[in-house]
């Protein structure tokens, strides 16, 4: 889905506004400079590439996090400006923000929606959280949700803060350089930054009839996981190779067309050679050949922001005839590519296209092409049917499917014996929230009758909806800051501080190295994603099956009616034999608020449309009741087993699995609880197929 870039804003260490990150640039300056706004005395590394004008020392009570959501709003409302997006009605511009950390004190959704309300865009609200690849995943689903028709502009980027926790974080894992970074080259090692950028994607006819600018365009993304080990890359480059190849085909272009990569290039010892060894696989001899930069010598690494501020590097790069280079280069080490573009300013060079690549913590990668938009280009395919092959929940029932229509008490999952559900998993480690993750996980994929093996691996993908990082590990951390100080605090811990660490290990763990996501929108998290997911299967050919769901761990203190666990489906494009339940719609809305002239919400609508569907042709609504749905029977899963957050909507719609299988019904309509990030539906139909329909 090719979508067109009609505004930019950016906040990074180079300055305020993209005009001075790019003169900045231009002149050969980097914003890598000492870091004042918080203490460093305790660590070896004290520099970081920091805003300027918000590097002073923060007054009592003003946290650096505050600052997260200031870069988000200040980068957001100068792309909505440049864009001119006063004529756009607000409840068509959505918006998607990728974060790592964000502001340490709130969860990530509403980071989200307080940008969301300071530029006042009303469409869907989602958050994407995959460590470092956060903003790249948020230009890719901004493409989505321009294809289904949620929006008709998507602001779409990034933002995070350099904190104490990350700067000590990040000093424990030891992976920061003693100097300014310089990617490829000598010493090896990071320099963390912080910032935000936006862009403002279109689809091109809209954008054209209100005469917006069309010449820059995002034409596709992939996503994978590399499903092996926490923090560090696959050293192959595998993972990387097939997210460079995903974002390839999305985009209909082939190896030889790229003509330049902004690449992750961190700086470190494992994570430039894997890179480079992904960029060999894919490009092959052009690999040899075309410039390979990392702007995060100018930048320093962003975090979540890192991917929108180096796609709008390189895209203003290429308006101007140029490529970025990559400073502090001194010689090549060992697996780095021949033309890192080794000077202080951009050279100038003719090009069309680019690819972006980032991965992060818990192994999840994304990369994107970019460049000038084309004159056209192919029609989209055909989408698949996609289908529910497979279900599992647990929660205060316990683990059995049915467990969920027949209710429970709310609070905890009961005693989870994940050796007995997934023998070949070893739990030792895992916090509650990864265990009850992959409980679910394994349980659907086991109902599918599937075994994640050999080239499978590659092509069964994991999108999970989540809101808050474990309760547990959070206390485990700050335990090891309270006994040995931020210097010294737990770098295993402090890995787990990502949402996409418990997606991370649960793909590693049933090795689901296909598309790989972690999403947040409040309490509609887990319907989202399973959302994200069929739309991923309908329209793209580098995955058969998804594993989607949301989880939830309760904290120490819950409060009545709360309760936790998972739930996840397997979603195919494989029809399996005899009745089978097709995701026959599904849709995103924008925040909870005025709804239409008949009180409907517009996602039920839009997912009902998609259907081909009414409301009279549903059986059974599963969700929160909606006064404009008038429907024979209703089924309230926050009712039958407590407020469960993220997993609430993934239960609902794995009990509709369910009531469609064993035929208590022929359609069923799931609905998300509506909250301040966004509104999501989905409807279920039961068909019968023959006995030998196809493989599960």
């Amino acid at each position: 889905m090719r979508a067109v870039v009609t505004g930019m804003g950016a906040v990074t260490a180079l300055g305020r506004g993209v005009a001075r990150q790019w003169s900045a640039m231009a002149a050969g300056e980097d914003g890598i400079r000492p870091i004042e706004r918080f203490a460093t005395d305790a660590f070896d590394v004290r520099i970081g590439g920091v805003v300027a004008d918000r590097n002073a020392p923060r007054p009592a009570g003003a946290g650096e996090a505050t600052l997260c959501i200031e870069f988000g709003i200040d980068a957001a409302r100068e792309a909505w400006a440049d864009a001119a997006l006063d004529g756009v009605a607000p409840g068509r511009v959505a918006l998607v923000v990728g974060s790592s950390l964000g502001d340490e004190r709130v969860p990530l959704h509403r980071v989200t929606e307080a940008i969301g309300d300071a530029i006042g865009a009303r469409g869907p609200r989602l958050t994407v959280s995959t460590a470092c690849t956060s903003s790249t995943g948020a230009l890719g689903l901004a493409l989505d949700l321009l294809e289904q028709g949620a929006a008709d502009a998507v602001i779409a980027g990034g933002a995070d803060v350099l904190t104490p926790l990350v700067h000590a974080g990040f000093h424990a894992l030891g992976v920061l350089a003693a100097g300014k970074c310089a990617p490829f080259s000598h010493p090896a090692g990071t320099t963390l930054g912080e910032g935000a950028g936006f862009v403002v994607l279109e689809r091109p006819d809209a954008a054209a009839a209100r005469g917006a600018r069309g010449d820059l365009a995002v034409l596709g993304y992939g996503l994978s996981a590399d499903g092996y080990h926490e923090t560090g890359p696959d050293p192959s480059g595998a993972g990387v190779a097939r997210a460079l190849r995903g974002a390839l085909a999305h985009a209909g272009v082939a190896p030889e067309a790229i003509g330049y990569v902004n690449a992750h290039g961190t700086g470190t010892a494992a994570g430039d050679p894997a890179e480079w060894r992904a960029l060999r696989q894919v490009l092959g001899e052009r690999a040899e050949r075309v410039p390979v930069s990392s702007s995060k010598s100018f930048l320093g690494h962003a975090q979540g922001a890192a991917g929108a501020v180096e796609v709008i590097a390189t895209l203003v790069a290429l308006e101007r005839g140029a490529v970025p280079p990559t400073r502090n280069f001194v010689g090549p080490r060992p697996n780095a590519p021949p033309d890192p573009v080794a000077q202080d300013r951009p050279r100038p060079e003719r090009y069309d296209l680019a690819l972006c690549n980032n991965s992060g913590f818990g192994g999840a990668n994304c990369a994107v092409v970019v460049g000038r938009a084309p004159a056209a280009v192919a029609p989209p395919p055909a989408p698949r049917a996609v289908y529910a092959v497979g279900a599992g929940a647990v929660g205060p029932h316990g683990g059995a499917l049915d467990g969920l229509l027949a209710g429970a008490r709310p609070g905890r999952v009961p005693a989870l014996r994940l050796d007995a559900i997934a023998p070949a998993v070893n739990p030792r480690g895992f916090d509650p929230a990864t265990r009850y993750l992959i409980a679910a996980a394994a349980l659907a994929l086991a109902d599918a009758q599937v075994r994640v093996r050999g080239e499978l691996r590659e092509r069964t993908g994991l999108v999970v909806g989540m809101n808050h990082v474990s309760p547990e590990s959070h206390a485990a951390l700050q335990r090891t800051i309270d006994d040995r100080g931020l210097r010294y605090l737990s770098a295993t811990m402090f890995s787990r501080m990502v949402l996409n660490a418990t997606t991370g290990a649960c793909s590693k763990a049933l090795a689901l190295r296909g598309p790989c996501s972690t999403l947040s929108a409040g309490r509609a998290s887990g319907l989202a994603a399973i959302a994200a997911a069929a739309h991923l299967l309908a329209l793209r050919d580098d995955a058969d099956r998804i594993v989607a769901g949301g989880v939830e761990e309760l904290d120490a203190a819950p409060e009545p009616g709360e309760s936790e666990g998972a739930g996840c489906v397997i979603l195919g494009v494989h029809p399996p034999p005899g009745p089978r339940v097709r995701l026959a719609g599904w849709a995103f809305g924008g925040p909870a608020g005025p709804r239409g002239g008949d009180g409907s919400d517009p996602a039920v609508r839009a997912a009902l449309a998609m259907a081909g569907a009414g409301a009279r042709d549903i059986d059974v609504a599963i969700g929160p009741a909606l006064p404009a749905l008038e429907v024979a029977r209703r089924l309230d899963p926050v009712a039958l087993l407590g407020e469960a957050g993220a997993a609430t909507s993934s239960w609902a719609l794995a009990a509709g699995v369910a009531l469609l299988r064993r035929g208590d019904a022929r359609s069923a309509l799931v609905i998300a609880e509506p909250n301040d990030s966004a509104t999501c539906a989905i409807v279920l139909t039961r068909e019968q197929g023959s006995q030998h329909g196809g493989s599960a």
